[in-house]
């Protein structure tokens, strides 16, 4: 499909009247097509100015909360259309841009639909990227303090991806915009309030932190107090096994790695050399079989000893050998 294919633009004049039964559908529908039509040529749709300008109209109506909205039933799918929309677009229009208040009106009524909310938040901050920040960055973050503290373990997941993509994106202020969430996320986990698979993304969110800007975390998460090193060092161990998938191991035991090299002037530091080396060993064993049987380690283009700090691969290579094992 061509551009001349769509600038006459698509019929849409059933969604604003009045709603009864078959008006909901007719609605629903009209927003199905709209986004199953983004997804196959998108990136033509949004070069188009009328076809544009009526998708930024229907998002209008299908996200609006109010009475007089669509929201109320067309929420999911007013969101799923948003997310195509923003996966198509190359810039960060006015017309996007403009529309992101709607998040927090959505969320302002309840979290039902927080996971679709979460997805579209996340493309944001990638398409918009500094500009997005610079101008919904405290807003962003009030909305993730806000359902941190009160959804349950599929919220709490979601908001932790998205988390986790900023810290990707945004790797020279991801620890500083982030620091009031991760002294949360890290009383969270000290305290055992979360369920195992929520303290294992949190966890594992930590050691993201630590692994983009230890001299921040160490200083704003931290707060220069060695007893919370010690106790995030422990926290690391106990969950590693419960964490699903060799990439998230990794990243704890090179945090481990990280943590104990910084710290090894410490006692405390020091006297968890075993427990460390022992899972160090363990996530090495994992990869080296998951390399041998699925050639995972050839995809991911590296070894965890490859980006393991040189203290990790020192411990690893020594851990075979039966004395250090015992002493283990």
């Amino acid at each position: 499909m061509e551009k001349r294919d769509l600038e006459g633009g698509l019929d849409v004049s059933g969604l604003h009247e009045k709603s009864s039964g078959g008006e909901v559908l007719l609605r629903t529908s009209i927003v199905g097509l709209l986004t199953a039509l983004m997804r196959k040529v998108g990136a033509v749709c949004v070069q188009v100015e009328r076809m544009n300008r009526m998708v930024i109209a229907v998002l209008q109506f299908s996200l609006d909360m109010s009475k007089e909205g669509g929201g109320l039933y067309l929420v999911e799918e007013g969101c799923e259309l948003w997310s195509a929309l923003i996966a198509a677009s190359t810039k960060y229009t006015k017309e996007v841009r403009m529309l992101f208040p709607m998040t927090e009106r959505i969320l302002g009524v309840d979290f039902d639909n927080l996971r679709e909310v979460f997805r579209v938040m996340e493309s944001y901050a990638l398409l918009g990227g500094d500009e997005f920040m610079n101008e919904f960055g405290d807003a962003l973050k009030s909305i993730l303090m806000r359902a941190l503290g009160a959804v349950k373990d599929r919220g709490c997941l979601a908001a932790a991806d998205i988390l986790n993509s900023m810290l990707i994106r945004f790797p020279g202020q991801g620890v500083r915009y982030m620091a009031e969430i991760l002294r949360d996320m890290l009383a969270k986990v000290f305290a055992k309030r979360e369920s195992q698979v929520v303290s294992c993304a949190f966890v594992g969110l930590l050691a993201r932190a630590v692994l983009t800007n230890i001299e921040e975390f160490e200083t704003l998460v931290l707060e220069r107090d060695e007893s919370k090193c010690v106790d995030l060092m422990d926290c690391l161990v106990e969950n590693l096994d419960a964490m699903y998938g060799l990439a998230i191991r990794k990243r704890t035991v090179a945090c481990l790695c990280m943590v104990m090299r910084r710290y090894w002037a410490s006692e405390a530091i020091r006297m968890r050399f075993g427990a460390v080396a022992s899972v160090i060993v363990q996530v090495v064993r994992q990869e080296e079989n998951a390399g041998n049987e699925t050639g995972l380690a050839g995809r991911e283009g590296r070894s965890l000893r490859c980006w393991l700090p040189s203290t990790g691969r020192r411990l690893a290579a020594g851990l075979k050998e039966t004395a250090l094992l015992r002493a283990v």
